[in-house]
């Protein structure tokens, strides 16, 4: 794999070319046709993805009356990433990702990445910290929705009380 490929993804912004390097050695091209599962919430997360082309749509879980919904937060394309959780420890998918066209990504297993990490503290705290802006982004996007449906919930209630005295 080049480095020119893995040049694109955030993940690796600020990398040398030989960090950016020691980690395209451990990726392996994985391909998901449209509608297939990437990986699922609160499944072990074993690996990273970088999305090299395609779309994947992140989903969070929801109950609706008698059933599970999965509910759209974010769609990643090229030179995107999803499965950070897996250098977070609990080390369980937090969403669901599935894939919305032909896509194909470029996996690294937890273990891998984790052992580069370590060896190289420099490149270890890099990749954390662009992990983090990814995890401020998504926080961002579902406190964005959160507030929008507690606006409109208000003003379906705008007369009626909210509370009741008591």
């Amino acid at each position: 794999m080049t480095l020119e490929i893995l040049d694109r993804f955030s993940i690796l912004e600020g990398l040398t070319p030989e960090e950016t390097d020691a980690i395209a050695q451990r990726c392996e091209i994985t391909s998901v046709k449209k509608g297939e599962k990437v990986f699922e919430a609160d499944q072990y997360a074993h690996s990273l993805f970088l999305v090299r082309s395609g779309k994947i749509e992140l989903r969070f879980n929801g109950g609706y009356l008698s059933g599970l919904v999965r509910i759209p937060l974010e769609t990643i394309g090229a030179g995107g990433v999803c499965g950070w959780s897996a250098m977070i420890p609990r080390h369980s998918y937090t969403l669901n990702a599935f894939a919305t066209e032909d896509s194909e990504l470029l996996q690294i297993r937890q273990s891998d990445l984790q052992d580069l990490c370590e060896a190289n503290t420099r490149l270890g705290y890099i990749v954390m910290k662009n992990i983090a802006r990814i995890i401020c982004e998504r926080y961002e996007l579902f406190r964005r929705m959160l507030v929008g449906e507690i606006q409109r919930d208000l003003k379906r209630k705008e007369n009626k009380p909210l509370w009741k005295d008591e």
